[in-house]
């Protein structure tokens, strides 16, 4: 959208105790310059639309047409003299995923940047997939593996009892 910006001879306190928005408190007309990007031909289109608005209701208006950084050095002595910010309070990005279930989580920046809410960083929505569960190296089938030798060593035992008792009865019976 064009940026639109008031220009007067008062200072700021006094404009912002006047109703009209057309005249200074001087009563001499309010210059408005409607800036407009080079690099955007619809901006300039609406400049020159929003200009003809404004000049129906009897407020001067002047489009201009320039590229970003001309516009950046020109607003900001402007934001700076008429309008200053003090920036007292910075948002936390706290953000969470579920690691556990989900791989492919990329940082940005790399090392100490977040996974979401970078607009124009979507490699963790094209890399995220679901995490394949861990194969085993068979530890699991230890106990199993413990009752069948237990079994075997009882029936090589009760076998192994069988034999001997039959033995001593063959060699008696000679």
């Amino acid at each position: 959208m064009p940026r639109l910006v008031l220009k007067t001879s008062d200072p700021p306190s006094s404009r912002c105790r006047r109703r009209s928005p057309c005249a200074g408190a001087s009563g001499e007309p309010i210059e408005v310059r409607l800036w407009a990007r080079t690099e955007s031909d619809v901006q300039q289109r609406a400049a020159k639309l929003i200009a003809r608005w404004f000049q129906q209701i009897g407020l001067k208006i002047k489009p201009e047409v320039m590229d970003d950084g001309v516009m950046s050095d020109r607003m900001q002595p402007i934001l700076y003299e008429e309008s200053p910010h003090i920036v007292t309070v910075y948002p936390a990005d706290t953000e969470a995923r579920n690691v556990g279930k989900w791989d492919g989580w990329v940082r940005a920046p790399a090392e100490t940047g977040g996974v979401w809410y970078r607009g124009t960083i979507v490699d963790s929505y094209l890399n995220l997939k679901p995490r394949v569960a861990a194969q085993t190296d068979g530890g699991g089938n230890t106990g199993l593996i413990v009752g069948i030798v237990v079994a075997a060593v009882v029936v090589l035992g009760i076998v192994a009892r069988i034999v001997l008792r039959r033995t001593p009865k063959a060699a008696a019976e000679e």
